[in-house]
């Protein structure tokens, strides 16, 4: 159990805020006096408050997990994508050179390294136009997000923790700079692999360069060449002149010389031409998504938010019928944690709704358990709170009195008061006559499994019974 309810980053608890709204708005309101609670204990101010809410539930729902398990895969997902772009890379610089010749169509190069590139590059400059001139942007390509949100996200709450996910880089302008980081770093990789390869293989085998064109004159490729080469001529490369051009017609012969110098003008055109923008625009894109970043902040506008500003008002207290109550009883489920309880562990014990003079015989506990007594009124209750929170044990038992029925108001008191340890064990002390026995213990274990409370006797004297069976085990075991 979490002991720092704002551990998480700003967009994670964002994140959280969205997916507990979309819930929300699909299956009504939860069920977190709770989670409200703890809440207004932690913070005072009101978007502070909503996210330690979600985040609350969210832990409480197993979601926190989910959404690691998203960033997970999602990183695996980056790693696959840099694996093709340096593929992409190595063969389009093969691709260049030719496949086992030694002759280089000049034109054909350069077109191979830098077409498709370029092509990229005006179509995301399309899209920050796009990006720039809408006040609200919504995640281009959709399709392809749905197709990866069925294979990424798992489970019947994925494609929601998704879609929440996808709203909150909508909302905060993040999208279009985190698809931007993804593409340019796709092109940085395929670019740099393409450069250095083209070093390799021009290094240690000779080719020859020339231009063969049947549509273009030589004037008309000359001019090409030497506007190609303004850049790489303004930046101090070395570029062929108009003669060596005009003569790399495949018909003249060349000295080595005049090949060496192709060959670094084409390496230098794809740093020059390809690798210097998409490093340029990768910086770009990471400064303004990390820029986006530190000023997210929660849109208390967003439907289903503005519902919850009287909750989480300091003085608020629910009375009466708040909303139905769910299909099945049960108003709150908990997820299930593996339970270790052993008498070693500090243990508070709590009376829930007994006889107020009710007083256990302590004898037989052990030493460093504690009685914090019998827990009935709203004032005691509240005094309860303030005591785990303060305070958090390593073990809670909850004694009840199980002539009573196992209510939704008592599960869910059981739930909130369970969730201020991590260890957790539910007594129900069942005194009616054994007809009537069997059927209270029936609906008392299916309420309480269904809240996620695992660990249930129904006697505290058997729960003690089993708790030194399990001290005499492990007593056993540290002498073998």
């Amino acid at each position: 159990m979490s002991r720092l309810p704002l551990s998480l980053s700003l967009l994670r608890r964002l994140w959280c805020v969205e997916a507990i709204r979309l819930k929300e708005e699909q299956w009504g309101p939860f069920a977190d006096e709770a989670e409200l609670r703890r809440a207004r204990s932690q913070s005072t101010e009101t978007s502070t408050r909503i996210e330690i809410r979600a985040q609350l539930l969210c832990e409480r729902l197993g979601w926190l997990g989910q959404q690691q398990t998203i960033l997970r895969y999602g990183r695996w997902a980056l790693y696959v994508w840099a694996l093709l772009a340096l593929l992409l890379g190595l063969g389009m610089a093969q691709a260049a050179l030719g496949f086992g010749s030694e002759r280089v169509n000049i034109i054909r190069a350069f077109l191979l390294l830098l077409g498709v590139p370029t092509a990229g590059l005006l179509l995301w400059a399309g899209g920050m136009l796009h990006h720039l001139l809408r006040r609200r942007q919504t995640l281009a390509l959709k399709r392809p997000w749905r197709w990866l949100t069925a294979r990424i996200a798992r489970g019947p709450e994925g494609p929601l923790l998704m879609q929440a996910l996808i709203n909150v880089l909508q909302r905060q302008r993040l999208g279009f700079w985190l698809v931007s980081w993804v593409h340019h770093l796709f092109w940085v990789i395929a670019l740099t692999a393409a450069a250095v390869r083209l070093w390799l293989l021009l290094a240690f085998k000779r080719y020859f360069f020339q231009w063969e064109t049947t549509l273009l004159d030589s004037e008309r490729f000359v001019h090409l060449a030497q506007w190609a080469s303004t850049g790489l001529n303004f930046l101090g490369f070395a570029v062929p002149d108009e003669q060596a051009i005009r003569l790399s017609d495949g018909l003249t012969v060349l000295p080595p010389s005049a090949h060496a110098l192709w060959a670094s003008w084409l390496i230098a055109c794809v740093l020059v031409y390809g690798l210097l923008p998409r490093l340029l625009l990768l910086l770009l894109s990471l400064g303004c998504y990390r820029y986006y970043q530190r000023h997210a902040q929660l849109d208390m506008q967003r439907p289903g938010l503005m519902t919850l500003l009287p909750r989480l008002g300091e003085t608020v207290q629910e009375l009466g019928i708040d909303r139905p109550s769910s299909p099945d009883g049960v108003p709150l489920r908990k997820e299930a944690a593996h339970s270790v309880v052993c008498p070693k562990l500090r243990t508070f014990v709590v009376g829930m709704e007994l006889a107020p003079d009710f007083r256990p015989e302590q004898a037989p506990w052990p030493e460093h358990w504690q009685w914090l007594g019998v827990v009935d009124s709203r004032a005691q209750r509240q005094a309860l709170i303030d005591r785990l929170q303060q305070d958090p044990p390593e073990h809670v038992v909850m004694w009840c009195d199980g002539e009573q029925t196992p209510d939704r108001g008592l599960m869910a008191w059981l739930v909130e008061v369970g969730s201020y340890a991590d260890n957790e064990t539910v007594v129900v002390e069942l005194g009616c006559a054994e007809p009537t026995r069997a059927s209270m213990q029936l609906a008392w274990q299916q309420r309480l499994e269904a809240a996620g409370l695992k660990t249930v006797y129904f006697s505290f004297d058997s729960f003690l019974h089993s708790l030194l069976a399990i001290s005499a085990h492990d007593g056993q075991d540290d002498r073998n």
